[in-house]
C-alpha cells in the first residue's frame, strides 16, 4: 500500500482524538455554533453570570431539577427565603446563588462584608399624633442638649423617616439607645422599635414590620448617660430595599410590667448598625 508523501505518520495517527472521545470523560470538549465551549464542558470553577434573581419570589424559578445550570450564578436582587427542594435557603439583597451541578445554594463568597452606622438624633424627627413624646432641651454644665422625654407609666412614641442607604443588603439591623434618667434607681425601661419602607406605588398605610422589644436597665448615677447593650436585628424593616424611603418608629413601652422605673427617661439618640454590600 502506497502513502503520501508529506502525511502523518503512524506515530501522528497514534495521537489523534476519535470523534467518539468528544465530550466525554478523558476526551476532548467541543464547540457549540459560535465555536465556544459550551458551559457544561467547563469546570465549575468558571462560572457563567445570568443576571438578577428575586429570592422573595424565585424569579427566574430556579430549583435543584434544573439540568444543564452546573456553574450558572444569578446576584440577589431581592431579598427572601427559597426552597429549592432540599430545605429553605436564606438570602438578602446583593449575595449570589450558584448551581453547583447538583443544588442550588448561596455561594461561599456571598456579597456581605461590613457594617455602617447611622445616627437617629433627638434633634430630628417627631411625634407620633397619637401619644407621641416630647422633644426637650436640657442644660448640663452650659451646654444645650437636645432630647426626646419619654414619661413613665404610658407607652409613648417618636418617628424617624430617612432614606435606606445605597449600599445597605436588605437584611435586620441593630439598634443601640442611648439615654439618661434624673433617677438612681436600677429598675427597667422597655424600648420598642419597628421600620418600614416604600417603594413606588405603596400605599402609605403600609404596615411596620416586626415590633421588637428590648428590654434595658436604668444605671445608679442621676442624669447619667448610659448606652444600652447593642441589641441584634432590632429593627426589621418591611419591604426593605436599597435607597427606599424609612420611617423608624421608637417607643417607651411604660406601661408594660417590665418597665419598672418609676421616672421619665430622656432619649439622646438612637445608633443604627446595618450590613453592607461588598463593593
Amino acid at each position: 500500500m502506497g502513502f503520501v508523501s508529506g502525511g502523518a505518520s503512524a506515530a501522528d495517527l497514534a495521537l489523534k482524538e476519535d470523534k467518539a472521545e468528544k465530550g466525554v470523560a478523558n476526551g476532548y470538549a467541543p464547540l457549540d455554533g459560535s465555536s465556544k465551549v459550551p458551559t457544561a464542558n467547563l469546570p465549575t470553577q468558571l462560572m457563567e453570570f445570568k443576571g438578577n434573581w428575586d429570592a422573595d419570589t424565585n424569579t427566574p424559578t430556579l430549583a435543584n431539577t434544573d439540568t444543564d445550570e452546573q456553574g450558572t450564578v444569578y446576584r440577589v436582587s431581592v431579598a427572601g427565603t427559597t426552597n429549592f427542594g432540599a430545605g429553605n435557603v436564606d438570602f438578602l439583597v446583593g449575595q449570589w446563588v450558584v448551581n453547583d451541578g447538583t443544588i442550588w445554594d448561596q455561594s461561599p463568597d456571598s456579597g456581605v462584608t461590613s457594617t455602617a452606622n447611622f445616627w437617629l438624633s433627638a434633634e430630628s424627627g417627631k411625634p407620633q399624633v397619637a401619644n407621641g413624646a416630647v422633644r426637650e432641651e436640657v442644660v448640663f454644665d452650659g451646654i444645650a442638649f437636645d432630647t426626646i422625654k419619654f414619661e413613665q407609666g404610658v407607652t409613648q412614641s417618636w418617628d424617624w423617616a430617612l432614606f435606606l442607604p445605597e449600599d445597605y443588603d436588605g437584611g435586620a439591623i441593630d439598634a443601640n439607645f442611648q439615654w439618661y434618667s434624673p433617677s438612681t434607681s436600677a429598675d427597667g425601661v422597655r424600648w420598642r422599635i419597628q421600620g418600614k419602607a416604600f417603594s413606588e406605588d405603596d400605599l402609605m398605610s403600609t404596615a411596620f414590620g416586626g415590633l421588637k422589644s428590648i428590654n434595658d436597665t436604668n444605671n445608679t448615677t442621676a442624669n447619667g448617660y448610659h448606652t444600652s447593650i447593642t441589641t441584634t436585628s432590632a429593627v426589621v424593616i418591611s419591604n426593605a430595599g436599597i435607597g427606599r424611603k424609612m420611617q423608624i418608629n421608637i417607643q417607651r413601652n411604660g406601661n408594660n410590667a417590665q418597665d419598672s422605673l418609676l421616672d421619665d427617661v430622656f432619649l439622646v439618640g438612637v445608633m443604627l448598625t446595618y450590613t453592607k454590600l461588598n463593593g
